[in-house]
């Protein structure tokens, strides 16, 4: 064989292990891309959860001072007198009366 025959296997070889090299890399970054994807979906999540999280407890704080106000109400309209709580001629008695429905 001549050195002209030898060039192009030499040259075949040489691009086919460049060729194998580079889908080697390219299949590196498509897991690491994948990854990375992965990694941001579980952060959407994580970050949704606790926003959730939260405002469940937010909800939940309100409610329990709401539950406070309203329970500090009905002592006090049990507390007036019955004959008082007859007559719709005073306002704060209707005011309460008001407030306790919601």
């Amino acid at each position: 064989m001549t050195q002209a025959a030898q060039k192009p296997d030499e040259h075949s070889s040489a691009t086919q292990a460049e060729i194998e090299r580079l889908q080697q890399a390219l299949s590196r970054e498509h897991d690491r891309h994948r990854h990375a994807l992965a990694d941001f979906d579980n952060y959407r999540k994580r970050v949704q959860r606790e926003w959730d999280s939260a405002a469940q407890a937010g909800k939940r704080q309100l409610v329990l001072a709401l539950l406070d106000v309203m329970d500090d109400f009905e002592r006090a309209f049990a507390y007036t007198c019955p004959i008082t709580q007859q007559s719709d001629n005073e306002p704060w008695l209707s005011s309460f009366k008001i407030t306790t429905k919601f």
